[in-house]
């Protein structure tokens, strides 16, 4: 990369046609993030084991005895896994390639019938409908405007009559606030988005026309 590149970058922050979205289907940085979910040292990736099984036992209590389930950007398949062996019967989707393959292998050893399929939400069309849609830890936020309207619309369908849709945001307050955070950078021998020591600059923007926080990571 050419240095001049980061010193003349002016926000707002606008993606170029060969620059793309972080990029969570990749394999490598999926196997990466695998690591991230599993860490029961934070919980930035995915929530602690115990919130999530206090969670689970609270969405029992709001599911009929074997309702269909869907969990869209399901992750490792946490949620899943634990509402299965509950009886419920559980679909997950999501695409990260790492974290399908370890739901999937979670599943098997377990004895559950989990149907677990690799796709982005947003091109996902169930052959089936579902007594209860859940999308949990603010993923509706990654996406705009425009897919996340589709996506909900697409889940009214996907819903028995009666059916329960979950959807987990963040507040506005909170998307303001990171859209307007400072910059950073640090070091690190390894991390999210590289195997070997690299420098990490992490630059925010706020679009007050748009609504709508974004942030750029410069990895060197």
């Amino acid at each position: 990369m050419n240095i001049n590149k980061l010193i003349s970058q002016y926000l707002p922050i606008r993606l170029l046609p060969n620059e793309s979205k972080i990029p969570w289907n990749d394999a490598d940085f999926s196997q990466r993030m695998l690591e991230n979910h599993l860490s029961q040292e934070h919980d930035w990736a995915s929530r602690k084991l115990a919130v999530i099984e206090r969670q689970v036992n609270w969405l029992c209590s709001q599911l009929a005895t074997g309702a269909q389930v869907l969990d869209l950007g399901c992750g490792p398949g946490f949620y899943t896994q634990l509402l299965a062996k509950r009886g419920f019967c559980c679909t997950g989707v999501d695409f990260s390639p790492a974290s399908i393959t370890y739901a999937q292998q979670q599943a098997q050893t377990a004895g559950l019938d989990i149907d677990y399929q690799l796709l982005d939400v947003r091109s996902y069309r169930p052959t089936k409908k579902f007594d209860f849609i859940m999308m949990t830890f603010g993923e509706l936020n990654v996406f705009s405007a425009a897919d996340a309207k589709s996506l909900l619309k697409d889940c009214a369908n996907w819903l028995m009559p009666n059916g329960k849709l979950l959807v987990e945001v963040h507040s506005f307050d909170e998307v303001k606030r990171q859209g307007q955070a400072e910059p950073s950078w640090q070091r690190h021998s390894q991390g999210l988005f590289l195997d070997a020591p690299h420098l990490l600059l992490t630059e925010h923007a706020w679009d007050e026309a748009l609504q709508t926080s974004s942030t750029l990571f410069w990895v060197i």
